[in-house]
């Protein structure tokens, strides 16, 4: 079912990543060592675990092909697009229940990078993608927000640890696509008892999560 999904996804992810990479092609044109890159590229040393992100330093090796950090920007911001095109791409079907969208809702996905904020998180050679992932990791829990009670919350708990150990700054987007999921629950005319349900399961798993 969720294969099928995906694969019914790849042609709106790919327009959308394909919007981001054109959108952030002078930066990645400008290839410059931003901030932390400096000392990443001179020492090729990794050090996310001094702020507990440890699928930080994995997923470093795993684009590095090793413990010692090698530049192979603009992979890694490439690679952000893809993730950051899922994020949107995830959250357009959580609320319209399809795989088809206008070229407005392309529009307001196109907004979790499209913003100051992350125009500054694209401009880091090495960090970007797993800035990216950790927005990706906080939207995948509306896959399963129609499903059991239980494994939807227990989805939450392990997606927002994973965002706690790439990048937490993403902490708050789960908690907005809840409030988002729950008003659309409601004009749906779902049941009081349905969306109390599904807040207790994000919140339970929300919350588990970041005390862990």
């Amino acid at each position: 079912e969720y294969f099928a999904l995906i694969k019914k996804m790849a042609i709106p992810v790919l327009i959308l990543s394909s919007a981001y990479a054109v959108s952030f092609f002078a930066i990645f044109r400008a290839d410059f060592y931003y901030i932390d890159d400096m000392s990443r590229a001179y020492h090729g040393m990794k050090g996310w675990e001094y702020f507990s992100r440890y699928l930080s330093n994995i997923f470093s090796r795993l684009f590095s092909t090793g413990n010692y950090l090698t530049d192979v920007s603009p992979l890694t911001q490439l690679s952000a697009c893809v993730l950051l095109a899922f994020a949107g791409i995830i959250c357009l079907y959580a609320i319209t229940d399809k795989t088809k969208f206008s070229v407005w809702q392309y529009v307001a996905a196109s907004f979790f990078g499209l913003t100051p904020v992350f125009r500054g998180c694209i401009s880091y050679k090495y960090d970007s993608v797993y800035m990216a992932f950790s927005i990706f990791i906080s939207a995948v829990p509306m896959l399963f927000y129609k499903k059991n009670k239980i494994f939807y919350g227990f989805t939450v708990f392990v997606c927002i640890l994973m965002m706690c150990m790439t990048y937490q700054a993403a902490s708050g987007i789960l908690p907005m696509l809840t409030v988002l999921i729950m008003a659309k629950m409601w004009n749906d005319k779902c049941s009081y008892k349905d969306i109390l349900k599904f807040f207790l399961s994000s919140i339970v798993g929300y919350l588990s999560a970041l005390v862990f």
